[in-house]
């Protein structure tokens, strides 16, 4: 367990285990499917908060599109306007079950872009069954 600022597609956690994060820093894209954050859970579960951002200048697609996978399984594409000068970088919230595998992927854009993805979270644990002897 890290309390560094890291950047990596690696999940980190703060010192006293109650927070965890990952922050893909900047990710060149080059027109094909990009991996930003690939990450496993392990018995904890996530409240998290996920962002993502482009380098909209370069990007010279109309969208920006971004998939988020847990084991797999798409639960999120987000195609996202930015030739009208959008620039929300909407954050979205979302719960990460225990053992899950989370990819964090920019689909092919069609062009080479600067590309980021940041996950905070507050970390739960499954509660203790039966009697605690203390």
């Amino acid at each position: 367990m890290s309390g560094d600022t890291v950047t990596s597609e690696t999940l980190q956690f703060t010192n006293d285990n109650k927070h965890a994060y990952a922050y893909s820093g900047i990710v060149s894209a080059n027109g094909s499917n990009t991996t930003a954050l690939d990450f496993t859970t392990n018995s904890e579960y996530l409240i998290s908060t996920f962002y993502y951002t482009a380098d909209v200048d370069a990007l010279g697609a109309n969208y920006l599109k971004f998939t988020l996978k847990f084991n797999g399984i798409e639960i999120m594409n987000i195609r996202e306007r930015r030739d009208l000068g959008q620039i929300t970088d909407l954050p979205f919230t979302i719960i990460v079950p225990p053992f899950t595998r989370v990819e964090a992927i920019f689909p092919n854009n069609g062009t080479a872009a600067d590309l980021s993805f940041i996950i905070t979270g507050k970390v739960g644990m499954a509660p203790r069954v039966g009697n605690l002897v203390e």
